[in-house]
């Protein structure tokens, strides 16, 4: 009956129809908060963020009275915000996707987040941890970042490396910007004992506009990881061309089964920032090469004390490299972040 719906607005069905006197769009007995933009393709990484959003939220907001309500960015967005801003609420708070994807790099995604800041001029807006980047200051869409986001005063940028925080900083001196992990390091994913295959290695790189200079280091990589007898595969995060989940346990059953993979190797050698943080959430060892926007580096950077994850470095011998990497047990736990949390739901709510 409900196949046409975006899986986001399916899980915000369920809960209308479950809890009718809990939903503030019907009764508005509590202030609701509202996650606008969750995605709706075919990216694992991006699908971890929403889940790892909503999971925070979900926590968050029943410890501080609110209602929660979750709305995907499909093609139907523009038409819906005239229906959402009779809906919603001066004291309710609208909170926006984290990830990669804030500046020009993805118009389509930024003219969505504008869109929702411009509409919503006297809520308070939260946008999720993002990596920032603008290929080009003299574009339409830079300079309406620069109007919009300025403009409003009850905007909080979050920035998930200390590159992107610098550059908000400087170019959105009216907002409050801060600093926070990557969503997907909070991921609520259970360990399970998969056995691991002897000798397995898994490559998770990118094929897009973010693939960073890496050709020729990833080749004498996979050489030498050969040479020294392991066996090589290929894999990705990114799903099938028009892939879609059904509901929120399809999408997270997904994410999982990825982490699983992952899991069964001894190895992943990525380019891809949610290749090496899934790669971790599943135990298994992880040598990162950075990509195009940096935004490999920038998260890496809160997690470079964790045991068995190493970032790619070009100066340094790479048998060395491996050798280290592969002889480490890796050892990560989500609750070095949770004081993080905490802070970013005292951010969101209390106000």
């Amino acid at each position: 009956m409900f196949n046409f719906i975006p899986m986001w607005e399916k899980m915000n069905l369920k809960m209308i129809l479950e809890n009718p006197r809990n939903i503030g769009m019907l009764t508005h007995s509590k202030p609701t908060v509202y996650l606008l933009d969750l995605p709706g393709h075919n990216n694992l990484g991006d699908e971890a963020i929403g889940i790892s959003e909503v999971n925070f939220l979900k926590k968050y907001s029943t410890l501080y009275g609110y209602n929660v309500e979750f709305y995907s960015c499909l093609d139907n967005f523009f038409s819906r915000i005239k229906w959402l801003k009779k809906n919603i609420s001066s004291k309710d708070v609208i909170v926006c996707q984290g990830g990669g994807n804030l500046g020009d790099l993805y118009p389509y995604y930024e003219y969505i987040r504008l869109l929702i800041i411009k509409s919503f001029p006297n809520n308070k807006i939260v946008i999720f941890p993002q990596t920032y980047y603008v290929t080009n200051k003299k574009n339409r869409i830079y300079n309406l970042m620069k109007k919009i986001y300025s403009n409003h005063s009850k905007l909080v940028i979050y920035a998930r490396e200390e590159n992107s925080y610098k550059l908000l900083q400087e170019d959105f001196k009216t907002n409050k910007v801060l600093l926070a992990p990557d969503m997907v390091l909070s991921y609520p994913y259970h360990r399970k004992n998969i056995r691991k295959q002897n000798k397995k290695v898994l490559f998770c790189l990118r094929n897009d506009k973010e693939k960073g200079k890496n050709k020729k280091a990833i080749e004498t990589i996979e050489k030498n990881i050969l040479a020294l007898g392991y066996d090589v595969s290929f894999t990705d995060t990114m799903e099938r061309e028009g892939k879609t989940y059904n509901d929120f346990d399809d999408a997270k059953r997904a994410v999982d089964e990825k982490i699983e993979e992952f899991s069964s190797a001894e190895l992943v050698v990525t380019d891809r920032l949610h290749g090496m943080v899934l790669s971790i959430l599943g135990g298994t060892n992880c040598l990162a090469l950075d990509n195009s926007t940096h935004k490999v580096r920038g998260v890496y950077k809160w997690i470079h004390e964790v045991e068995g994850v190493h970032l790619f470095d070009n100066d340094r011998n790479i048998i060395e490299q491996l050798e280290d990497v592969l002889e480490e047990n890796i050892k990560y736990d989500a609750q070095i972040f949770s004081d993080n949390l905490e802070k970013m739901s005292k951010e969101i709510f209390a106000h």
